[in-house]
């Protein structure tokens, strides 16, 4: 929509929420597409990243991390235990920053994306939110009547309205679409991005 674009240019302080960040390596593609956009737009935006404090599986506390925002790889990260992913201390994050716009992974990651989105909503902060391939046929087939149950219970509770979506296929542009019920102008199509003379290891 006209309303994204003119954001998109006006935006300076990008907020991402993930499951798992670096210097964990065992949360899969969704870290290194984040950290690669965070090395191709660094010079143009701010990114704060909110993520949990350990590996994968884990629950020992990452080494090399401490209390309050880290530096790492371009981006501010603040590195949290599960208990305060909640909508209390996520709104408080939020309202003490200036946040231009908040990017999500993950359609099935409800646990820490719905605090995330209703705080969004409340403080009318926009929402782009990636399916990460999570619409894809190949993925969907996994768990199928369980999934769309999921996607027609958070239909029904508004949860998708008023978000924007970065898709990277055509296949998943057009999933998105039509499964989520979103209209095409709150859909973008945008490949990621490949890394900096492999800077991320």
């Amino acid at each position: 929509s006209q309303y994204f674009k003119v954001l998109i240019k006006k935006m300076k302080k990008i907020y991402t929420f993930i499951g798992g960040y670096l210097p964990a390596k065992n949360y899969g593609g969704p870290v290194t597409s984040i950290a690669n956009l965070v090395l191709n737009l660094e010079n143009k935006y701010e990114f704060r990243i909110v993520t949990s404090n350990h590996e994968f599986n884990e629950r020992k506390k990452l080494n090399g991390i401490r209390n309050g925002w880290n530096d790492v790889y371009g981006a501010k990260v603040l590195y949290l235990n599960e208990t305060q992913f909640n909508y209390k201390h996520i709104k408080k994050i939020l309202m003490e920053d200036e946040v231009s716009m908040i990017y999500l992974s993950s359609v099935f990651h409800y646990k820490l994306n719905y605090p995330v989105v209703r705080a969004a909503k409340e403080l009318n902060i926009p929402v782009l939110l990636a399916p990460r391939g999570e619409l894809c046929e190949n993925a969907l087939a996994i768990g199928r009547k369980k999934k769309m149950l999921f996607i027609k219970l958070l239909r029904m509770l508004g949860y998708f309205d008023k978000l924007y979506y970065h898709t990277t296929s055509e296949e998943e542009y057009l999933a998105t679409n039509e499964l989520l019920k979103i209209d095409k102008e709150r859909i973008f199509l945008l490949p990621n991005m490949h890394g900096k003379n492999n800077q991320i290891k």
